[in-house]
């Protein structure tokens, strides 16, 4: 099934925080325990952050992190951040909904693509784990991308695209200082891009990214099927913009699903 060149130029996968309608096609797996169960009460010093991800899974992690005192302490850690929204005439406003609210949908339903796409190609459990966290946190820029962009019904104007693309760049900043390897960092900062980044793992995030997006429904859009979503990515493959090899593994997964 082909969709046609137009829908394609209009669907932006990369925004929105109201998301439902769901329809994965692998069943949800619940996420393994977390070493601890609570997050920790007061925000710790920076020497401290490369800690925490060894103690807690991912989403767990992210519930912790995208609060708002964490948030003023990347930022004040990092002086990139304000400099990259003020380039886009963004002013400052954190917002950890943004991204809390996708926690159990668009997050979670990305993260169990991504790592059943590593078990299709074959990959280490090594690299399962990076790409669960870097599935949980690829959308932590969003906590400080305006809420009326992200949640706008319609299609958006060329500039406030430019605004929700800085997402990615503003993830990585945000979580430089937060404990993460650089692998995962830049798997976050180029997840838009991945022919820049070189790494397998980030061409399997950015389609699993896409392929989640285009099958939920959304304040702009209505979910598509799996035909339509995959012709999508096929388009995609062809214009270079994301890995063949990694599309044709999705659509060996969609068919044993179907």
């Amino acid at each position: 099934m082909q969709v046609s060149n137009n829908y394609i130029n209009n669907v932006n996968v990369s925004r929105t925080t109201n998301t439902s309608g769901i329809k994965p096609f692998i069943p949800s797996t619940p996420f393994k325990q977390a070493l601890y169960t609570s997050a920790p009460k007061k925000t710790p010093e920076p020497s401290k952050y490369i800690n925490l991800s060894n103690f807690y899974s991912p989403k767990l992690l992210l519930s912790t992190y995208a609060q708002k005192d964490f948030i003023e302490q990347f930022i004040k850690n990092n002086p990139n951040i304000e400099n990259i929204l003020a380039s886009k005439g963004v002013q400052l406003e954190i917002s950890p909904e943004n991204v809390l609210n996708m926690r159990n949908t668009h997050l979670q339903t990305t993260d169990i693509i991504a790592k059943q796409l590593a078990t299709e190609m074959g990959l280490s459990q090594a690299d399962k784990k990076i790409l669960e966290q870097a599935a949980i946190f690829h959308d932590f820029g969003k906590t400080l991308i305006p809420k009326d962009i992200l949640n706008k019904p319609g299609k958006l104007t060329k500039e406030e695209k430019e605004i929700v693309d800085l997402h990615a760049e503003l993830g990585y900043e945000l979580l430089s200082s937060a404990g993460f390897n650089k692998r995962t960092l830049n798997i976050i900062k180029y997840h838009h891009q991945p022919q820049k980044s070189g790494d397998i793992l980030c061409q399997i995030l950015s389609v699993a990214d896409i392929y989640s997006a285009l099958r939920e429904n959304r304040c702009y859009k209505q979910a598509l099927s799996n035909a339509e979503a995959i012709s999508i990515l096929d388009q995609k493959a062809q214009n270079g913009e994301v890995s063949t090899e990694v599309v044709e593994a999705l659509k060996s997964l969609t068919s044993r699903a179907a």
